[in-house]
């Protein structure tokens, strides 16, 4: 039986927020690019909404198998056409995002010293 060193079901669910972070600060980037163009409805990026079927199997100590993983995509959702953007809003949230997918490289980091110390035995 081959032995996983990270659980595949976390490298996937890992790799989902970060693409989902990703498509984050584009959607941003073009909310503020178009700010000023008339008619333009701000969108948004909707992803954690979809984590609830995770976060239950969580919840009774199960670990997420790759089915639970498989539908959860993100999508982007296009704003009430009479919304305005809000430049201050935008820029932060593109903040809070690159600091979100910075501590999302964080702990894909972690897992991946994690198996180079597995592999090299503790040596360096």
């Amino acid at each position: 039986m081959p032995m996983n060193l990270i659980d595949p079901a976390t490298l996937n669910l890992l790799g989902k927020a970060l693409d989902t972070a990703s498509l984050r600060q584009a959607v941003h980037a073009n909310n503020i690019a178009n700010a000023g163009a008339e008619g333009f409805a701000p969108s948004q990026v909707q992803f954690e909404q979809q984590l609830a079927q995770v976060r239950e199997a969580l919840a009774r100590g199960q670990s997420p198998s790759e089915a639970d993983l498989r539908g959860i995509e993100a999508t982007v959702v296009p704003g009430d056409a009479q919304a305005r953007v809000e430049l201050d809003s935008e820029v932060a949230a593109m903040a809070r995002n690159a600091m979100h997918y910075q501590a999302l490289l964080k702990v894909l980091d972690r897992e991946l010293s994690l198996m180079s110390l597995a592999v090299t035995d503790g040596r360096r």
